[in-house]
């Protein structure tokens, strides 16, 4: 007889249990010798498992067949979600991070639309005087990260795919009753459901009983199903996708299939006010826009506003509206070299490694100041030699990544008392003919290229909020000084 296969989710559920519940979580990580994330990894890509391919057999069944089936197949994630008890927020953090990654790896695109939507979802709430410290402020802010998280049980190709079929569609449309059939199960999710449910009402593509019933609910849940339904729509037809066509997109709206360019702001907005989306709302969002990148920009807002877990998908969206211009920055036309433009374009990452607060209204002096600082420190450590070799052979992207680093060395040197920049420069010097080994000693370096890792989470969550990252592995302050000294003394370098 063959055993089971191992499950983490059943094995935690059980852990819990013995020790007493939920409110031993982190006792229990420490006692297996893993680490949470580790653990909420590995949860995840069960749950992903499990859902994956779930809406084509949804989509042919009665509600309360494909709910039940939502239900049975989830079992021990739900069971697992619902051992939480009142107030332990460190416990929703965990089966929040879960939901997020399993939607993630089905679709890591993802996390830069539910970081615009949550961003301007909160955004426009605050405009609208909706308290930060309620309650309805913080159920629109989970409901925006939770808008679309049964896209999970959608294969990812199809997600991608620009213009899908009838049949595809439908699987497409799915994702809204297995997310509210999902959600409906986890008990302290109930005030975000109907807001989940109701936020693709204006489209009128999907079914009645999802559409039906808004009229009897609270007033504030009505305000928050408005402002998701103007957050997501927008954040869908301003934005770039990988799957679309260059410069034009497939947009299914109400029923129709049109062919459309990717929408300006103020064309998205009338083009939502046509469609009978609430003009209040559209009147904030218009607001926001117009004032620039204010929101964006004040770190002691966005530690009031969001709380550190969501700020790990949050700066993936402002990080994105900056380096877009889809709230503008004083974007120049010129014909600057292309590692200008490249720095502009990462003006948000430069924002996150400096000491200073980026003033939405001189972004471009922020770039200067940032290549200024890099050769002052040059000219302090006597590197001019050096640094002329890098930026004769360096070009374009490698360039631009180079100045980052730099400026990271010099961040880190400031804060920790060390000497990375100045070894950072003999390294790139040392790399100036050889691109292939300057393309690994940067890979190595972590900050360029990138990607969704929990280490890069957690410093971008706890630079955000002020709080110690020096010890966060790969991307901590020791990380980056371990890795200049390897790269020194006979690493890549």
């Amino acid at each position: 007889m063959s055993r089971a296969p191992f499950s983490r989710t059943r094995w935690l559920i059980e852990k819990l249990k013995a020790a007493g519940g939920a409110d031993n979580l982190r006792a229990i990580f420490a006692q297996a010798k893993m680490a949470g994330s580790l653990i909420e990894n590995e949860i995840a890509e069960e749950l992903r498992f499990g859902l994956k391919g779930l809406a084509e057999k949804t989509m042919v069944l009665g509600r309360q067949e494909a709910a039940a089936l939502v239900k049975k197949t989830a079992a021990d994630f739900l069971e697992l979600a619902n051992l939480s008890v009142k107030g332990d927020d460190q416990y929703i953090d965990f089966i929040l991070n879960i939901l997020i990654k399993a939607n993630i790896r089905s679709n890591e695109s993802s996390v830069v639309h539910y970081g615009v939507v949550t961003f301007y979802a909160a955004a426009i709430a605050l405009e609208m005087g909706v308290p930060v410290s309620s309650k309805l402020f913080q159920w629109i802010k989970t409901a925006a990260l939770l808008h679309d998280i049964a896209k999970l049980a959608i294969e990812a190709d199809l997600l991608q795919r620009a213009e899908p079929t009838s049949y595809e569609m439908a699987i497409l449309k799915e994702h809204l009753p297995l997310t509210v059939f999902l959600l409906s199960e986890i008990k302290w999710l109930k005030n975000i459901v109907d807001i989940v449910k109701h936020h693709h009402d204006r489209t009128g593509d999907y079914a009645d009983w999802l559409v039906a019933g808004r009229e009897e609910l609270a007033s504030g849940i009505r305000l928050a199903i408005e402002i998701l339904m103007v957050a997501d729509s927008f954040d869908g037809m301003t934005s770039k996708r990988d799957y679309k066509k260059v410069g034009e997109y497939v947009q299914h709206r109400g029923g129709k299939k049109m062919l459309k360019k990717q929408f300006a702001q103020a064309d998205a907005i009338e083009q939502l006010r046509q469609e009978g989306f609430d003009h209040h709302v559209l009147a904030a969002l218009g607001r926001i826009l117009e004032r620039g990148g204010e929101q964006l920009c004040n770190i002691e807002q966005l530690r009031l506003i969001y709380r550190r877990n969501e700020l790990k998908l949050v700066w993936f969206g402002i990080e994105h509206l900056i380096k877009k211009n889809v709230i503008p920055f004083n974007k120049p036309e010129s014909d600057e070299a292309h590692f200008y433009n490249m720095l502009r374009d990462e003006r948000a990452l430069l924002w996150l490694i400096s000491d200073k607060q980026l003033d939405s209204s001189g972004t471009e002096h922020f770039v200067d100041e940032t290549i200024s600082a890099v050769h002052r420190q040059v000219q302090a450590a006597k590197l001019g030699a050096e640094f002329k070799t890098i930026t004769h052979y360096y070009k374009d992207f490698s360039l631009g990544s180079a100045y980052i680093l730099l400026f990271r060395a010099l961040m880190v040197d400031r804060k920790m008392g060390s000497s990375t920049f100045t070894r950072l420069v003999k390294i790139f010097a040392r790399c100036s003919e050889d691109f292939g080994k300057m393309i690994k000693v940067m890979d190595r370096l972590k900050l360029i290229g990138k990607s969704y890792a929990d280490n890069y989470f957690d410093w971008v969550s706890g630079v955000l909020h002020g709080e110690e990252t020096a010890d966060i592995p790969d991307f901590g302050e020791k990380a980056f000084i371990r890795t200049v000294d390897d790269l020194f003394t006979g690493g890549q370098g």
